[in-house]
């Protein structure tokens, strides 16, 4: 009876530890089933926090000092820093500092024109050029140059509304729009979280005195004024393409409508490019037909396909918008200087899938303007990158 009873002692024991061990092993259960619904609080900083970094006598790592020094500059000192005193004692030991001038507008051509990541920038030109740099330096060197060149950016922008002429598009750009203005002379980027005509009005005014050349969005209508508006010939050419391609063989009347457009816009664009090589006279006549085809073209009765008939309504509401430049040759009747203009910043979209930071949407918005501006201007670049302009 002594041994059972004491074996039943034990048992009730072990009993008593597992109920706590279960009990223990629920509560964590349900915080934990808890936890990704619990909103997520702040912890507070502590009073005296880790000192983060290397511990105390970890060996630091330096760049190697060059192999060739180019100058050499002895500095004296004429007042005590600390209390600008100028009774100074000689000095009978020396401090040597070496400083290495890098050419931080290659580091910025290469990412902004070539469009490598600042890590591939970093191994370029470790490898090519014999430079090590860290590539968060390199996003340092990027943020110098863009604080450098602002003022030349606003200057850009102010000029924007004395241009003759301008190309207006725009790009997706991770969670905003790239907008560029663009014409011979010029490329301008803006990064902006809206798609709507205030950014066309920030830069151009209510009022644009040259001639807007855009596509046929609601943003470039009503809202913005111009001297004159080109939309671009393009955006009708494919749209036809895409119906005629498909077959209307329902719906004749609409095939022979697009047929009959198509070849419109093709002479028209082709009389363009050849007008240079045409009299005054010739010239002159032949845009007088190519309108006269045009008002009978969109005087067409209404269509029964639908798609068909929604380009004639465009044609009646773009009536004055599609043909200007035939009457200003120096216009483009094409998107292809935008497109052209932005094909670089969307290859580097595609590569860095654009930018999250203020900061770094600001330095693509503004070193790339520079870069494209001296190309079009027959400059050099790299240079206009150092210099901060592009004169």
């Amino acid at each position: 009876m002594d041994i059972g009873n004491h074996q039943a002692l034990k048992l009730q024991e072990r009993i008593k530890e597992l109920e706590e061990t279960n009990t223990q092993l629920e509560t964590e259960l349900v915080e934990a089933l808890q936890d990704p619904f619990t909103k997520y609080e702040r912890k507070t900083p502590s009073e005296n926090p880790k000192k983060r970094g290397a511990p105390f006598g970890h060996e630091g790592h330096f760049r190697p000092n060059p192999e060739h020094i180019d100058k050499e500059i002895e500095v004296y000192l004429d007042v005590y820093p600390e209390c600008g005193s100028e009774n100074i004692s000689p000095c009978h030991h020396t401090t040597r500092h070496i400083q290495e001038d890098l050419d931080q507008a290659k580091f910025s051509f290469l990412r902004h024109e070539i469009k490598v990541s600042y890590d591939d920038a970093q191994r370029a030109l470790s490898y090519l050029c014999n430079v090590n740099v860290a590539s968060g330096a390199i996003v340092g060197f990027d943020n110098k140059i863009a604080e450098k060149a602002a003022p030349f950016y606003e200057k850009l922008k102010q000029s924007l509304q004395g241009t003759p002429f301008i190309h207006v598009d725009e790009t997706g750009w991770k969670r905003d729009w790239l907008w560029i203005f663009t014409n011979p002379e010029i490329v301008f980027f803006h990064i902006d979280e809206s798609r709507g005509s205030k950014v066309v009005i920030d830069h151009l005014g209510e009022f644009y005195k040259g001639i807007l050349i855009t596509d046929f969005r609601s943003a470039y209508r009503n809202k913005i004024g111009a001297f004159a508006k080109q939309k671009y010939c393009t955006h009708p050419l494919r749209d036809i393409k895409k119906l005629l391609d498909k077959g209307l063989p329902e719906y004749p009347e609409a095939e022979v409508f697009l047929k009959t457009l198509k070849k419109l816009i093709q002479d028209a664009i082709f009389l363009h490019n050849a007008h240079l090589a045409l009299s005054g006279t010739e010239y002159r006549s032949a845009c007088k037909e190519i309108r006269k085809r045009f008002k009978k073209s969109r005087s067409h009765v209404p269509l029964s396909h639908h798609e068909t008939n929604n380009i004639r309504k465009r044609l009646i509401t773009f009536k004055d918008e599609l043909f200007v430049f035939l009457k200003y040759p120096v216009i483009s009747p094409t998107n292809n200087p935008a497109e052209q203009g932005i094909r670089n910043a969307v290859l580097f979209r595609k590569i860095t899938f654009g930018n999250m930071t203020r900061r770094g949407k600001n330095n693509v918005a503004v070193l790339m303007p520079i870069i494209r501006t001296a190309k079009l201007r027959s400059l050099n670049p790299v240079v206009s990158i150092r210099r901060g302009h592009v004169y």
